[in-house]
């Protein structure tokens, strides 16, 4: 629903926009990946009237008609993904669209409704899957760009709010990595310090598990 994305664009998390509408989360979450294609006129009513909030800008355009909407959240997520491993020629595939268009949307200030709605579903698809380029991975990581689960509902979309990086081990139970570990490492990704990054770890937390490992016998 394109009301939503502008929503989303405008620093309101789905939790946000739930509460405003009275409509349930996890309805408003379904709408707005496009998993619910029909709604009823009363959802709709509530959705639309929920405001945009005060200080959104919408970027001028040319063409008269043309909505643009801010691009704070679809850039961050697709320089996440990239972060984990996925090209933009890849992105580009999933999206059904060129590579010029991706790279623009990394770098633009204003994206179309349509095309923010269609990077979110994408992320909300791929952020638990790692990609197959640890060398898409590396460049984006130089560049100083925030993984997936350095951002949540409340905080992608929000221009004010800034990557949680370490606060992901800190909620999961012990061994929670692992089978990511052997998913990189099964992708052909053997640098343990990529994979740290990757993960959100440090490097000597990955180096002392894969010694326990090896003195158990157990080939990495």
């Amino acid at each position: 629903m394109e009301h939503i994305a502008r929503l989303r664009a405008a620093g309101c998390s789905l939790q946000q926009v739930a509460d405003d509408s009275g409509i349930h989360l996890d309805s408003v979450s379904l709408i707005a990946r496009g998993q619910r294609l029909s709604i009823s006129r009363n959802t709709e009513y509530m959705l639309l009237h929920v405001p945009i909030p005060e200080g959104f800008i919408q970027a001028p355009s040319r063409r008269q008609g043309k909505q643009r909407i801010p691009n704070v959240g679809t850039r961050r997520r697709l320089q996440a993904l990239a972060v984990h491993g996925y090209t933009l020629e890849h992105l580009a595939s999933e999206l059904g669209v060129t590579v010029t268009p991706v790279a623009a949307w990394i770098q633009k200030d204003y994206v179309a409704p349509e095309s923010a709605r269609r990077v979110a579903e994408l992320f909300d698809r791929l952020q638990m899957v790692p990609g197959p380029s640890q060398r898409a991975s590396k460049v984006a990581l130089g560049k100083g760009w925030a993984p997936p689960f350095a951002w949540d509902e409340d905080s992608i979309d929000d221009p004010d709010a800034s990557p949680a990086k370490a606060q992901r081990s800190a909620v999961k139970p012990h061994g929670w990595w692992h089978a990511e570990f052997w998913e990189l490492r099964d992708m052909g990704i053997t640098d343990l310090g990529l994979i740290a990054d990757r993960i959100g770890l440090e490097r000597k937390t990955v180096e002392r598990q894969v010694f326990r490992w090896q003195r158990k016998g157990i080939a990495t």
